[in-house]
């Protein structure tokens, strides 16, 4: 496989490095080679780019990587990590995104200009948090600067917390039930708990280097040599009566050592109450062991004693294969120290926590590059093209003439097919609009067939419709005709009672209506009729003012239950006049205007 197909998993330590070359193959993560340097003195803010460049070559020139692409994962305690509870929000990812940045600045007690700071959204449905992570961004650039001054490349930045519980969550920690992972390292130590879709961390600055600063207090003697004292004698002391051991030294030293375990378990303990109060997570099951500091005799039994938990310790490469190169007894001692190396060369596939902290400049360069070959092709094309133009003018301009001669010939023959197609489509066009036509007057018969229909079909007994009058173009909400009926009338007659009062009533309620137009028709246009007739009333009981309102309610009520014709609206669809005889007892005219909800004839 290239090399750039090769990925090298890095993970910068407060007190090591250690180094993966991985290889994503199709039957899964295949590691191929790893190693492991310590630093050559305490680190500093100061001197911690020169310490990560040297020891990182150390491990450079003792294996035969050939992976360019670098992973980073870096010390949590480089990053500030917090974890704040969202208010309820919707799915819009440009809303998610404003509400974080604003929790953000609420919360990271930097200037923003002067960190690298990414989030991940935890949790599902109502209980959302999110996880923020903040370093400065000179350590990033310090520590990059150097991992690059080797000849590598830097593409993906993340710290230990997430790095490691995505190592545990490829081996099914936390699926079933709520478990801990310990990493303790030389500076601080990484608690995480994994519970389902659930994910926290807290940073606990009670490490390896604690110890190695009570030793040192205790017999008065340099840092490195109480190291030197730790990683010889150092075992955590057993509760109770026991027997100690022979070595005043080492008896001593396993005191202290058990003195800052049980303040890094006060601290784990605490830890577990915040979780389950605050996150509302469930109670861990289960303890995992990680770290450099993690291996010292009897942590296990001790950590079991106090948490009364299962304790056990994290193998990281159960999900990972093994290349042949790989020294198998040496990595056994130091497997658990690989968590975050592993888990930060699972970032080739789709992990749980997905952090980037790589800077903007490191981001914009990768993207040059992978946009550099574009840049090439289009810069050989541009230089080929002229080229080509110029060698093959001269041994092309007869073919070219050729072809322009034989396609004008064919332009000229698809020209007159054109025109005859053209004055088909003419043809088309007026077939077109006298089928429209012929469609619309089909249509017309028998809508005017159903304006009759509905005349005859709710007149009232004794009704007799003498005249039928069309109305065409716009109707308005008072027809002002000639007939005027109940406008002609003498006012002394129209003040008298009986039928003539009913008159005044009528016209009262005529001269309340808006007279703007209401119905349009357009053109020659049938937007309504008048309806002119005599009626004979042989009821007791009802005025004729009464039996043609009834008439008009049945007509645009009743009639319209199946199909819409007349408008149901009293100033269109109305009474414009009746008059009872003089001469004829019970005998009236009446004049009635109808508006059809759709005009009959074309516009």
């Amino acid at each position: 496989m290239a090399a750039n197909d090769l990925i090298l998993s890095i993970d910068i330590g407060a007190w090591s490095i250690k180094v993966g070359e991985f290889e994503n193959s199709p039957d899964g993560l295949l590691m191929k080679q790893f190693g492991y340097a310590e630093y050559s003195a305490q680190m500093s803010d100061d001197n911690r780019p020169s310490l990560v460049k040297k020891a990182l070559e150390k491990v450079l020139s003792q294996k035969n990587f050939t992976a360019k692409k670098v992973f980073l994962s870096l010390s949590s305690q480089l990053a500030f990590i917090r974890f704040v509870k969202l208010p309820p929000i919707d799915e819009n990812e440009e809303r998610v995104k404003q509400i974080v940045e604003f929790e953000a600045k609420q919360h990271v007690p930097f200037d923003m200009n002067e960190v690298i700071w990414d989030y991940q959204l935890i949790g599902t449905g109502d209980e959302l948090d999110v996880m923020f992570v903040v370093i400065k961004n000179e350590i990033v650039e310090q520590i990059t600067e150097a991992v690059e001054e080797l000849g590598l490349r830097v593409q993906l930045v993340d710290v230990a917390s997430s790095t490691c519980y995505n190592a545990a969550r490829v081996n099914r920690i936390g699926d079933d039930n709520c478990a801990m992972v310990l990493s303790i390292g030389s500076r601080c130590s990484n608690l995480i708990f994994a519970d389902g879709d659930l994910f926290f961390s807290r940073n606990i600055p009670i490490a390896g280097y604690a110890i190695s600063q009570q030793i040192s207090k205790e017999f008065g003697i340099g840092i490195d040599e109480a190291e030197e004292l730790k990683q010889r004698h150092g075992f955590v002391a057993l509760g109770g009566a026991y027997e100690e051991p022979e070595s005043e030294v080492a008896a001593t030293i396993s005191k202290i050592v058990r003195n800052v375990m049980t303040r890094l378990h006060g601290e784990v303990s605490r830890s577990i109450n915040i979780y389950r109060s605050q996150q509302k997570g469930n109670k861990p099951i289960k303890l995992f062991l990680a770290g450099g500091s993690s291996i010292m005799a009897f942590t296990e039994t001790f950590f079991q004693d106090k948490l009364r938990l299962d304790v056990e310790y994290l193998n990281p490469f159960q999900g990972i294969k093994l290349g042949p190169d790989v020294d198998r007894s040496f990595l056994a001692e130091r497997a658990h120290q690989f968590s975050e190396v592993i888990g930060m060369a699972l970032r080739v596939s789709v992990c749980p926590v997905e952090i980037s902290l790589i800077p903007e400049k490191y981001k914009d360069r990768d993207s040059f590059i992978a946009k550099k070959p574009f840049f090439y092709f289009s810069a050989v094309i541009a230089v080929l093209i002229p080229l080509v133009f110029l060698a093959g003018s001269k041994s092309q301009r007869s073919y070219y003439d050729a072809e322009i001669k034989r396609h004008k010939k064919e332009v000229s023959e698809k020209s007159s097919i054109l025109s005859r197609i053209n004055q088909y489509d003419k043809r088309k066009n007026i077939l077109k609009a006298n089928y429209e036509s012929l469609k619309k007057t089909f249509e017309n018969k028998y809508s005017s067939i159903e304006v009759i229909r509905g005349i005859e079909e709710w007149a009232p007994a004794g009704l007799w419709v003498t005249e039928i009058e069309p109305i065409k173009g716009d109707i308005k909400a008072f027809t002002d005709r000639a007939s005027g009926g109940a406008s002609s009338a003498p006012e002394e007659e129209v003040e008298q009672g009986g039928s003539r009062g009913r008159m005044r009533r009528m016209r009262e309620r005529l001269a309340k209506e808006n007279s703007g137009i209401v119905v349009a028709g357009q053109g020659s246009q049938v937007s309504g009729f008048v309806i002119r007739g005599y009626f004979v009333n042989s009821s007791s009981d009802k005025s004729i003012d009464d039996i043609l309102y009834t008439y008009i309610s049945n007509l645009t009520l009743r009639g319209n239950q199946q199909k819409k014709i007349f408008q149901e609206d009293g100033k269109l669809t109305k009474i414009n006049n009746f008059n009872e005889s003089r001469t004829y007892k019970n005998l009236s005219d009446f004049e009635i205007q109808v508006a059809l909800y759709n005009p009959i004839g074309t516009k």
